[in-house]
Formats: C-alpha cells, sequence, structure tokens
C-alpha cells in the first residue's frame, strides 16, 4: 500500500510538479504521527482516531496515563504495536514525547500439561 506524503505542516507534498508518496515504515511512521497529532474526536470522519489530550496537559505529568494515551493510539493503527519505551521533555509548555514501539505478531501456543503425577 501507498499513501500521500506529508509536509511537517500536514499537507500533501509536492516534489517536481508531483505528489509524492510513502510506503512501508515512511506511511506507518506517518501514520503514527497522524494520528498522535490528532485530538481524540477532532477528524468528523474517524471520531475514535487520535488521543486523549487531556492526558497530555495535565498540571502535572502523569506518565503511566501518557504511556497509556500513546499505547491506544498505536494500537489503533496495529493491534500488535507494544510501546517499548516513551520518554518526555517539556519546555516552555510544549510537551515533546518519543516514542519507541515494535510490531508484535500475535502467536497462540498450546502446551499440553500433565497434571496427574
Amino acid at each position: 500500500m501507498k499513501d500521500f506524503a506529508l509536509n511537517e505542516n500536514g499537507d500533501i507534498l509536492i516534489e517536481d510538479r508531483d505528489i509524492s508518496y510513502v510506503r512501508d515504515s515512511k506511511q506507518e511512521i506517518q501514520k503514527i504521527r497522524q494520528v498522535l497529532g490528532t485530538k481524540l474526536g477532532e477528524w468528523e470522519y474517524d471520531a475514535n482516531e487520535g488521543i486523549d489530550f487531556g492526558a497530555l496537559s495535565q498540571k502535572h505529568i502523569d506518565l503511566q496515563r501518557i504511556r497509556e494515551t500513546i499505547q491506544n493510539a498505536l494500537r489503533e493503527i496495529s493491534e500488535s504495536y507494544v510501546l517499548q519505551d516513551c520518554s518526555i521533555e517539556a519546555t516552555d509548555h510544549v510537551l515533546y514525547i518519543k516514542v519507541s514501539a515494535e510490531k508484535q505478531k500475535s502467536l497462540e501456543v498450546y502446551i499440553p500439561v500433565n497434571t496427574k503425577e
């Protein structure tokens, strides 16, 4: 699959008078940025896309609430994302969040356990 490439303002990127596209990991990173940058309910075509900005704009930073908010956003994109690390830096009323996540494939394992001794 492919998607329109977006610039830093979220506008469709045009290079050499052509619309640019993103694929694979660049497409996923772009989607993550879109979801994390969208206030929950802001987009009228998908009211479930986005994150709870209230979790990010608390007077006292609640890292656990922020991690849960980001994990939920990642799951919007793919149920297989698992948040690995999340660090936060606040400067001049701007919250900078660095996220590291991995895609895990779902795996079911059946193990017979002998309960007779």
